[in-house]
């Protein structure tokens, strides 16, 4: 294993069975990010929250994106919002209701609205 200074941080870096560990140890001695350098690619890991703040715009390009919260998933906009998808676009709760409410008009535009089937 070797370790790092950075100021009040310390960097440690090992080798494992899954591949090579980092890990930045803040001043209190908590890990707060880790990386796992595996044969699939990296994994990253927080120690805490992740805030990003940009000026300008932030785009993800991937083969595939899948978002996962343990306790819930919140998207808010300060202005528009436009989900597109190519094919199918899918929404389901397995347990509750689906809402949704608009201040004003509600359009359903399709080649055939198909209810309770």
């Amino acid at each position: 294993m070797e370790t790092i200074a950075l100021g009040e941080h310390f960097l440690h870096i090992e080798p494992a069975a899954d591949g090579h560990h980092l890990r930045l140890i803040g001043p209190s001695g908590g890990q707060s990010l880790e990386i796992i350098v595996t044969e699939q690619g990296p994994v990253l890991r927080l120690g805490s929250g992740l805030r990003i703040e940009l000026a300008g715009a932030l785009s993800v390009d991937a083969e595939r994106v899948e978002l996962h919260g343990r306790k819930g998933v919140t998207i808010t906009s300060g202005g528009e919002v436009t989900i597109e998808a190519s094919t199918h676009l899918n929404a389901r709760a397995d347990l509750g209701d689906v809402r949704v409410k608009a201040n004003d008009d509600l359009r359903l535009d399709g080649e055939r609205i198909l209810m309770n089937c």
